[in-house]
């Protein structure tokens, strides 16, 4: 693993990467839309697929509906991230999870359906 530390797209348009990991400083889809070039194609299905293939973790609070409503491409991992502490952090931030095959769609005209797996605030997860 060579972890890089930089800023989209000045420090990694010219990589080749299996994960991306964004905080909510950019639109959600302007975002994908900048990294999708970066990211290696991979084998497996991403994080929750049988194989550890690539793609994008990002860290995002408040209302985002709108946000996801633009993409073609829902996360396939949807969580809160107070589930994934033990600190009893109280945040309304979640962790979302493109996994990268998905997201080479998206310069496509393609429309892709995916089940996402989203987490109720009593923990029970749900698709939609």
């Amino acid at each position: 693993v060579t972890p890089l530390h930089g800023r989209v797209p000045d420090d990694v348009a010219a990589g080749s990467f299996d994960f991306v990991l964004g905080r909510s400083v950019a639109a959600l889809p302007d975002f994908l839309r900048t990294v999708q070039p970066t990211l290696r194609a991979s084998a497996g299905g991403g994080l929750g697929g049988g194989g550890l293939g690539g793609g994008v973790v990002y860290i995002k609070g408040g209302d985002f509906q709108d946000e996801l409503n633009e993409l073609d491409v829902p996360p396939t991992i949807d969580v809160p991230v107070s589930e994934l502490l033990d600190d009893g952090l109280d945040t309304d931030k979640r962790l979302l999870f493109f996994p990268t095959d998905a997201l080479l769609s998206l310069s496509s005209d393609k429309r892709h359906q995916q089940t996402t797996t989203r987490r109720s605030p009593g923990g029970h997860p749900k698709n939609r």
